[in-house]
């Protein structure tokens, strides 16, 4: 009996190593590796969804709200909840500057900004065609804007920087409070005839803005600026005084200390929303003659356009200066830089664009009609812009006045640089 008992423990112990072992070669490595193989055959390639890195956000913007409640304030607009300017909107002169102000404004959205955004939306989406250079969000790049926020936005609502140059100084926030009250008649009377040109012509009159932005209390492009980025919707989070280092670099600066390439950097988003569905955006002013004798003394400004890379250039009542010998640096820099651009006649002449010696190959639209430029210009007449127009079959309606032109003669051409 004992036999047979020691006999039973050996056999319970082969059956237990046995099946011991084939437990662990159906675990085994190799097996799971060819399992694994068969379930990646089984995946059809279209499913598989590669996941994109993260962008990392930049960090937001702190809300300075004094620099919105001022500008509301000069825009005739009501302040929001908490501002100081609450109490100062009883003041007749204000009272009737803010129903001028909305009234003029409302005319404008229904009469000629929704004209303009629809254009926009449709014309200016930019699906890139064949053999021309891929479109990404670049940076808005506007020379000889002056104080011109308001086109800029309505064309091209969705670049998040943008780069704006004229030869108007930047300006300072006007201190309505320290302005008497007495004299704020005159004070809404002068903010009424800067932006008058803008808002019936599209463009400002060169020689009306040497006049009222010498204006003490409207010196500079700041205060329109301000007007208009509140009355397109939008909240300053912040202003900041900046300036063109010798590197062609932004970088900030005192408000004191401005040089010949100074700036203002504002920050905004869009009002009424949260601060985590709104996108912060960044608009700039400098105060820069782009004439080529002031570019040469300013060799910065050329790594500047460098640093900013390929932008979209928009170029509109610019006095046809790029036709002109005198500003072949800031054309030249324009061509080598934009991926496109939105002009009027007023901008860089056609022929740069159709010339087969050029380093540069573009594919022009054109939109509008095209006669002749208004009196004051007539030295700067295109005939082969003329002879672009006379085959209408190529050419796309303008719905809309802009540019120096009436509702028959306004023009636009938007022309996409070609991959070489």
């Amino acid at each position: 009996m004992p036999g047979i008992s020691l006999f039973k423990k050996t056999l319970f112990l082969i059956c237990f190593i046995t099946v011991l072992c084939a437990t662990y070669s159906c675990s085994s490595p190799v097996t799971q590796e060819r399992n694994q193989e068969v379930k990646k055959d089984t995946v059809k390639p279209d499913t598989i969804v590669k996941k994109e890195p993260e962008k990392i956000a930049a960090p937001r913007k702190e809300f300075v709200r004094t620099y919105n409640d001022n500008a509301r304030f000069i825009a005739g607009l009501k302040g929001e909840e908490g501002s100081d300017f609450l109490k100062l909107e009883s003041n007749p002169d204000w009272r009737q500057y803010a129903a001028w102000s909305n009234s003029v404004w409302t005319r404008l959205e229904e009469g000629q900004l929704k004209k303009v955004k629809a254009w926009a939306f449709q014309e200016l989406a930019f699906s890139p065609p064949k053999g021309t250079v891929d479109i990404k969000p670049l940076t808005l790049f506007y020379p000889f804007s002056g104080a011109d926020f308001l086109y800029a936005n309505t064309l091209f609502p969705e670049n998040e920087k943008c780069i704006m140059i004229g030869l108007e100084p930047v300006g300072k926030v006007p201190e309505i409070r320290k302005i008497p009250t007495d004299f704020w008649e005159n004070y809404f009377l002068a903010l009424r005839t800067a932006m008058d040109d803008i808002l019936t012509a599209s463009f400002f009159k060169t020689k009306d803005m040497k006049v009222d932005f010498k204006i003490q209390e409207l010196k500079g492009t700041l205060p329109i600026m301000m007007v208009f980025l509140v009355r397109t919707g939008h909240r300053i989070v912040t202003m900041e005084p900046v300036a063109i280092n010798d590197s062609g670099r932004i970088e900030n600066s005192s408000a004191n200390q401005y040089n010949s390439m100074s700036g203002i950097r504002i920050t905004y988003e869009k009002e009424n929303t949260t601060l985590t569905k709104s996108p912060q955006k960044e608009v700039y002013y400098f105060s820069i003659d782009l004439s080529n004798a002031s570019l040469a003394r300013k060799p910065e400004f050329s790594s500047f356009m460098d640093n900013n890379g390929e932008v979209i250039t928009f170029i509109k009542s610019a006095s046809y200066l790029m036709h002109e010998k005198n500003f072949a640096t800031i054309r030249s820099l324009i061509l080598k830089h934009s991926t496109i651009l939105v002009e009027d006649d007023s901008g860089i002449p056609l022929k740069y664009f159709t010339d087969t010696s050029s380093a540069y190959t573009w594919t022009p639209q054109f939109y509008g009609g095209y006669k002749a430029p208004i009196p004051m210009f007539k030295a700067f007449y295109q005939e082969d812009l003329k002879n672009s127009y006379a085959d209408t079959s190529k050419i796309r309606p303008l719905p809309f006045r802009i540019g120096y032109g009436n509702s028959n003669k306004s023009n636009i051409l938007v022309v996409q640089k070609k991959k070489t």
